[in-house]
């Protein structure tokens, strides 16, 4: 069975932008994002606050947690 997809990177997908694309805009490195979208950092709330404004409000806070709460514990441990 395959892995829930992030809502974030859902997002990224459907809107056309490179990981590397939004990281400059939300402000982090794109290794933060990375890491952020296989389960294995939590996003401060400052930058889940850029998050949600730079998606107009498409990924929150609570997407994410949802993520994190669904996602098998071998994509959460960054397992291959």
């Amino acid at each position: 069975m395959k892995p829930p997809i992030h809502p974030l990177r859902r997002w990224l997908f459907e809107h056309q932008s490179t990981m590397l694309e939004f990281a400059d805009r939300i402000g982090v490195s794109q290794s933060y994002l990375s890491e952020f979208l296989r389960g294995k950092k939590s996003p401060s709330a400052e930058v889940m606050k850029r998050i949600v404004a730079a998606t107009d409000g498409a990924v929150t806070p609570n997407d994410c947690v949802a993520y994190l709460s669904i996602a098998p514990r071998d994509v959460r441990q960054g397992a291959e």
